[in-house]
Formats: C-alpha cells, structure tokens, sequence
C-alpha cells in the first residue's frame, strides 16, 4: 500500500541501508518504479545492479533500463563528444529526451506484465527531468534514489573505469577521462539535488 512505502521510505533515510531496502520492498510493494539520480560517475550503475539483483534474491521480479545502452546503439560514437551534453545543444537535449521517454515507456509495459521494480539508470540530476518522469510514471509508485560520492580516491576509480567503455575505443586514456570529465560539467550546470519529489533518498555510494 501506499502508506506503507512511506513508512520503508523513512526506514530506509533513517538507516541508509541497501539491505534493509531489498528486504523490506518486497514485503510492502509489489510494483515500483525506481530512478536513478546522479552526476556521471557516482556509482548509479552499480547501485542500480545491486539494487536488481538483491530483489532478484527476494524473489522479486526487476529490470535496469539503461538511458546510456539505448543512446550507444542508436546513437553510437556521436553521442560520445562532451558537446553531446552541452545543455545549450538542442540536438543532444532532445535526443536524450527522446531516449528517456522510449526507456519510460517500455518500463511501463514491463510493470503492466510480470514485472515489479522497473529501474530507470540514468543521470536524471534535473528537477525539470524528474517531474517529467513522475508526470509519465502515474500508475504506480517512483522512487527517486540519488548517488553521492564524496570520495576522491572512489570517484577516480569510477571515472578512470567510465573511461574502459566501448564508446571511448578511439581515445587514449588520458583523452577519455578528460572528454569525460567535460560531461560531467556539463551536467553539473544543470543539476539539482532530489528533496521536492515524492519519493527520495540519498545514498552514500562508497559505505553502500
């Protein structure tokens, strides 16, 4: 019930846990939506299959839609440039819109089938994008779950480790991590941290 996610939503502030979230969601909510929130680099990817695959231990039903996997298949190497995510690129702002919006979709009609925790692994770090996600997803409820890393030595890993994928085949290191590091500004102008949707929760990515 709806009630009862408030109450594992104010378990889960108060103890921060990863674990007491796996255990305590499927006891409550048989159908969730859950998003991910963070600059590039704090470890949503990781939280998110961690996420998936403890619920898969409970027996729950839950699948990652990642907005990165569908832009590199449709998208490819020019969706690899930093100015891909300049916010004042129309081309690049649209066509993340678009990809969002294709990934919300077919995470309604995973929730409308078999499926009972639909996550949505992306940045999603404006307020203007979360309210256009809680707009779309009415059916049941969104969980926002923001990544934050604070640990310089944890961050430099996770950046160094973006820097491995596919996308970045024609670049040096030492050129990766910089068009990397590029994007990640970019997203920082626009990024506000969660506190005004309905659902959220901070999550300290390196004690998780």
């Amino acid at each position: 019930s709806e009630s009862g996610f408030i109450i594992w939503c104010r378990l889960w502030c108060r103890n921060n846990s990863l674990d007491l979230f796996i255990k305590i969601v499927g006891k409550v909510m048989h159908k969730l939506y859950v998003a991910m929130v963070g600059l590039p680099g704090r470890g949503k990817s990781t939280m998110a299959r961690r996420i998936r695959d403890g619920l898969a231990a409970e027996g729950i039903n839950a699948r990652i839609f990642n907005n990165g996997d569908m832009r590199r298949k449709l998208l490819g190497a020019e969706s690899t440039s930093p100015d891909f995510y300049n916010p004042d690129n129309s081309f690049g702002r649209e066509a993340r819109e678009l990809i969002c919006r294709r990934n919300l979709e077919a995470m309604q009609d995973y929730l409308n089938g078999d499926g009972e925790v639909a996550i949505l692994d992306a940045t999603n770090v404006s307020r203007q994008r979360r309210m256009m996600i809680e707009n779309t997803l009415k059916n049941h409820p969104v969980l926002f779950v923001e990544c934050m890393n604070e640990d310089p030595l944890l961050l430099n890993a996770f950046i160094r480790r973006k820097a491995d994928l596919p996308e970045y085949a024609e670049y040096t290191k030492d050129e990766a991590v910089e068009s990397f590091m590029k994007r990640i500004e970019y997203y920082e102008t626009i990024y506000n941290h969660i506190g005004k949707e309905k659902y959220w929760m901070c999550v300290d990515a390196a004690a998780n």
